[in-house]
């Protein structure tokens, strides 16, 4: 075969995928049937053309009416009817593989934020130091108090009292804190809970040995666990489902 043939044949190549391209076009458009594709073109190119088929309303808005109907109690109404409009309105222009694509994008991006657990009542502060020798108590419950440590040999108690009783079951931890920007230890104390959210922290002064703070970290017990309420006591930062308290200690 001379050079001449060679390229005659590389020229026919070209020019028929080119032909198949604009087949294939013409029927993920839908402007041409995918049964038209002639008997002189390949069995590939026809199988092709079969999948570039466009799926159809009937198909397109039953999967749309599928992926509102699984977003309805997340989304507003007027939220999934935009979702099956813009379904429809990519099944009519894209390729089936660019359908599903774009139905699995939106369901992705629209998902509702996920549920952050219940939300805690305000919580105010008590605290009492040296019990054995002073039995001072904090004038008023507040967000933070001062507890006063004179004597290693001493006991105090903490009490977090919430505005209203929790409508879920609270769990708590105490970290103290030898300084600024230290990590939180846990302080040896006894920890109790009451079924209304209420807590007492009682423990012996010596458990303060080089802390200047205490902070007290109080979540929903079902969706909050140990190493979360760490982050939360290291950030002293609270919101409406985590709450953080904050107590000096004075020597």
């Amino acid at each position: 075969m001379n050079d001449d043939e060679i390229l005659a044949k590389l020229g026919q190549h070209v020019r028929d995928d080119q032909a198949h391209d604009a087949a294939l076009v013409d029927v993920a458009r839908g402007t041409r049937d995918a049964t038209s594709v002639g008997a002189a073109e390949d069995d590939e190119v026809r199988a092709m053309a079969e999948a570039s088929r466009p799926l159809g309303d009937a198909f397109e808005a039953k999967v749309a009416a599928r992926a509102t109907a699984a977003l309805a109690p997340r989304v507003p109404a007027r939220a999934a009817r935009f979702a099956k409009l813009d379904v429809r309105r990519l099944g009519r222009i894209a390729a089936p593989l660019a359908l599903a694509a774009a139905v699995l994008v939106w369901i992705g991006t629209q998902r509702a934020p996920e549920d952050e657990g219940p939300t805690l009542p305000e919580y105010a502060l008590s605290v009492r130091g040296d019990v054995d020798t002073r039995g001072e108590e904090a004038p008023a419950p507040a967000a933070s108090a001062r507890l006063r440590v004179a004597s290693a040999t001493s006991s105090f108690e903490i009490g977090v009292r919430p505005a209203e009783a929790a409508t879920d079951r609270v769990a708590a931890w105490a970290f103290t804190f030898a300084e600024p920007g230290a990590d939180p230890t846990p302080l040896a104390a006894d920890v109790e809970v009451s079924p209304q959210g209420a807590v007492r922290i009682r423990g012996k002064s010596s458990a303060l040995a080089g802390a200047r703070e205490i902070r007290v970290v109080l979540a929903p017990a079902r969706a909050t666990k140990f190493d979360a309420a760490v982050e939360r006591a290291r950030s002293g930062i609270g919101d409406a489902h985590v709450r953080v308290l904050t107590i000096a200690v004075e020597r």
